[in-house]
């Protein structure tokens, strides 16, 4: 069986299984195809890391470089991108799902610079950023991860979400399976302040501008807000126009042609 025609019959499957995920997996897919009909890409160009970082510890007042070439840092990276190497066989859904390794080293950043109790991400796939923000988490000594991730359709995939986050490490990690249009609106107000955001779920323009809006209300003063693939339609760049944040960067990613966005309320 191909990799589409297993993706449609589990696709199917759900119309007796689970209507509501059915429904959400299906305006998901009309979404995307009307998303690339209107397409706009952001006309902006991403900056170098380094350069933002170096940037943003001049607004922080504080040097950041140092939290990159943690030992902590550095250990996480290479179990990572070690286990990536051997799951690449056995991956029920393709492994670009996964972040790139500059904006995971900048979540991992962000986590150690604020050291903060609530950070909130869409989009898990493997776990890449999930594992190096717990790290950061755990460095700290405090702070819990709250994900939220519909996966792709794949053989197993439930299995596979978040499989590269160590034991260790899990106890801080909270999964809430589901679209975030559905997940979130729920769990923000339980959550009731975000110090930490990151967006990594479905790129489309609708979508990323409704993360944005409702977990900004959420988002404490200093808070920081991370969007990866902005490069793909305009929401980052309208929504800095909106929420005129205190700093705010666009950044070339390393391993992909993409960018992800910050913003600091």
């Amino acid at each position: 069986m191909t990799g589409n025609s297993l993706k449609l019959r589990l696709l199917l499957k759900l119309i007796l299984t689970n209507r509501t995920e059915f429904y959400d997996r299906v305006s998901t897919l009309i979404e995307v195809y009307l998303d690339r009909l209107r397409a706009k890409p952001s006309m902006s160009s991403g900056a170098r890391l380094t350069t933002v970082v170096d940037s943003l510890g001049g607004v922080l007042g504080r040097d950041l470089a140092p939290f990159l070439a943690e030992q902590a840092a550095m250990e996480v990276e290479k179990r990572i991108w070690k286990n990536l190497s051997e799951l690449s066989n056995e991956a029920p859904f393709e492994l670009y799902h996964n972040a790139d390794r500059s904006l995971a080293q900048f979540c991992y950043l962000a986590c150690r610079t604020l050291s903060p109790k609530v950070v909130l991400e869409t989009g898990v796939a493997y776990g890449l950023t999930s594992t190096v923000i717990l790290q950061a988490l755990s460095v700290n000594g405090q702070g819990c991860l709250h994900s939220v991730d519909l996966p792709p359709l794949g053989r197993n995939a439930d299995n596979y979400v978040g499989l590269l986050i160590p034991q260790t490490l899990r106890s801080q990690w909270h999964l809430y399976r589901g679209a975030s249009k559905r997940v979130l609106p729920t769990l923000l107000p339980q959550l009731g302040t975000v110090d930490v955001f990151i967006h990594d779920a479905l790129h489309t323009y609708w979508s990323m501008k409704g993360e944005f809006t409702q977990v900004w209300q959420y988002l404490r003063p200093g808070g920081i807000l991370i969007a990866d693939d902005i490069e793909q339609n305009r929401a980052f760049e309208e929504f800095v126009q909106k929420a005129k944040p205190s700093f705010y960067a666009m950044i070339q990613e390393e391993d992909k042609n993409a960018s992800f966005g910050i913003m600091i309320k």
